[in-house]
């Protein structure tokens, strides 16, 4: 077992994810940043100058490096399927950042790449690490709220206050569903499992022409196994204090309330008493409901990696591997086609 692994942050600028993945990295004491690389070298240089990690600028460079066990990618999407499928070639394990590609080919190809390597990939579907969304899932899987009937989420962002940059393109445009309700189809997939056919309403009202050329506004209802219903919503053009992801399960004995951006989550059942809230760890009986504390961290990242790294010192299956991200942007492909057709629309997965 390997207790020290090398790794690389591929894409960081100067506020983006790529800072949350190279803080982990230098935290975790059983992985060493070796490398930062960034295209645009004013922000290379910067991080490297902040974090005393040294820096390139072409990830082709760090292929053939043999101190290098894991990258982390954190690129614009179009380019992960490229860089994911170069990096397993070479033997390097991968965590790549949501959504795993913006096409069912470049799913596909990662898919591929996947099976020919013997390393491990591993997709940075983040909201299975947030606190309020993890201790939900514990209840539901204790049949505390019984069976799922409904469940919806929301993607809630206001990019009027972002830097125009690669998320805005017209040249490779990145639909708001996959790039950001990507967070909330993964959650109804882990709650409910995989959708089989969507439904979807877009508008582009909120945001001008330079935040380019896709609605800023979907809504997207979806089929899922045991004949439960779903619904998600995404808006980057809303009034929204930061990145909220509402969430709502109702159950055939109980409903849960949440978001990653609350200290508590809600658990309403049909008949409770202090003997219930004891049994769910932590909750405080209220007449409103059980008000179950959380801590606070929608982008936890340190448990990500550390989630990854006793998978490869134990040798254990990827939970969230390439088929989970492939799903996942499946049922978004299928929501914006629905959305352009006005017509319900068949999830296709890949092979």
């Amino acid at each position: 077992m390997k207790n020290k692994y090398g790794v690389a942050v591929v894409g960081i600028s100067l506020e983006g994810i790529g800072n949350r993945h190279i803080t982990s990295v230098i935290q975790n004491v059983n992985t060493e940043p070796i490398m930062i690389c960034e295209v645009n070298e004013e922000w290379a240089k910067n991080r490297s100058e902040h974090y005393g990690v040294p820096y390139c600028t072409d990830y082709h460079d760090l292929l053939d490096r043999e101190d290098i066990d894991i990258a982390i990618i954190c690129t614009p999407d179009n380019l992960h399927a490229d860089m994911i499928a170069d990096f397993l070639a070479a033997g390097k394990h991968v965590l790549c950042e949501k959504p795993l590609a913006l096409t069912l080919e470049d799913c596909q190809k990662i898919l591929d790449a996947e099976k020919k390597s013997d390393s491990k990939l591993m997709v940075g579907q983040i909201c299975r690490k947030t606190p309020a969304f993890v201790k939900a899932k514990q209840i539901v899987d204790e049949g505390v709220i019984g069976e799922i009937t409904y469940i919806e989420s929301e993607y809630a962002h206001n990019y009027s206050v972002m830097p125009i940059h690669w998320r805005n393109s017209y040249e490779v445009p990145r639909h708001p569903f996959t790039g950001g309700a990507c967070h909330s189809v993964d959650l109804l997939r882990w709650f409910c499992g995989d959708p089989t056919e969507v439904f979807a309403y877009g508008n582009h009202k909120l945001l001008g022409p330079k935040y380019g050329p896709c609605d800023d506004t979907m809504c997207s209802l979806m089929k899922f196994p045991n004949d439960v219903v779903g619904r998600v919503f995404v808006s980057i053009g809303c009034m929204s204090p930061g990145t909220g992801i509402r969430t709502l399960i109702y159950g055939t004995k109980g409903t849960i309330v949440m978001a990653n951006n609350d200290r508590h989550i809600t658990l309403y059942l049909g008949s409770f008493g202090f003997e219930k809230s004891d049994k769910i760890l932590g909750g405080q009986l209220y007449k409103n409901g059980i008000q179950i504390p959380v801590s606070l961290n929608s982008h936890n990242t340190a448990a990500e990696l550390a989630d990854f790294i006793d998978i490869l010192q134990n040798d254990k299956d990827v939970d969230v591997n390439a088929r989970e991200g492939a799903n996942t942007v499946a049922v978004c492909v299928a929501a914006i086609e629905s959305s352009k057709t006005g017509m319900p629309v068949k999830v296709k997965y890949c092979e």
